[in-house]
């Protein structure tokens, strides 16, 4: 138990201070929080901490200043070098003054296939609550992109003796067949009113999805999106 604490710790601290600036002046600030007469010693376990140990460091040093120098002009001169040679010991110390993990751009962190991540931007674009159809498995994408997209048909993600539901066991065995009926897609996703087909783009119907009432609105890499014609 001791060694996962210890293991926890190290990769904290690993997080905090990473490759740059602040491993210098922690080093520095160790040195002087160990050194310096005036520390207390409730101040040691500050070390734990690299960005307080080195903050406790620059009040202390600020204190110092003051306490030596008394004069008005000579003490703001100091604490204006004191100032200057910090911020040219964070520029040239290191490459980055956090971890890359702490200040790197966000990205896709929820692992959606680029396709499927373009198809469901472009949807919540059009309609941030469309009640959409997609393909088995591609639901858990959908919800994991935006909680407020109406998944209906989520059951068909599961396996056939597990669906209850006839309509949904009809869709889970055409969507998962090259040739699928789509005129029976389309008459069942209608009944729930999905406004928005995602479908792969590896289906090959022998009537497209476009003679019942959807039309294409995207296609991405991998996938298809259709949108269900509004009437005059």
């Amino acid at each position: 138990m001791i060694r996962e604490l210890m293991y926890e710790l190290y990769s904290n601290l690993r997080l905090v201070i990473g490759s740059g600036a602040i491993v210098i002046l922690y080093i520095a600030a160790a040195v002087f929080i160990a050194r310096d007469p005036g520390q207390k010693r409730e101040n040691i376990p500050l070390l734990l901490c690299p960005a307080v140990a080195i903050g406790t460091c620059v009040i202390r040093l600020y204190a110092l200043i003051r306490e030596k120098i008394s004069r008005g002009t000579a003490q703001k001169a100091a604490v204006l070098f004191t100032v200057c040679l910090a911020a040219l010991a964070i520029t040239s110390s290191g490459t980055c003054v956090f971890s890359q993990e702490l200040s790197s751009v966000a990205e896709n962190d929820m692992h959606i296939p680029g396709g499927i991540l373009e198809a469901a931007s472009a949807v919540k674009a059009d309609d941030s609550t469309a009640s959409v159809l997609t393909m088995p498995g591609w639901d858990a994408y959908f919800s994991a992109y935006s909680s407020e997209f109406v998944l209906p048909y989520r059951a068909i993600s599961n396996e056939m003796p597990e669906i209850p539901d006839e309509d949904e066991r009809i869709l889970k065995a055409e969507l998962s067949d090259h040739y699928p009926d789509m005129k029976k897609v389309a008459r069942i996703a209608g009944k729930k009113g999905c406004r928005y087909l995602v479908l792969s783009e590896d289906l090959w119907p022998d009537v497209p999805v476009t003679k019942y009432g959807y039309e294409e609105m995207l296609r991405c890499d991998g996938c298809v999106v259709y949108r269900k014609v509004e009437g005059p």
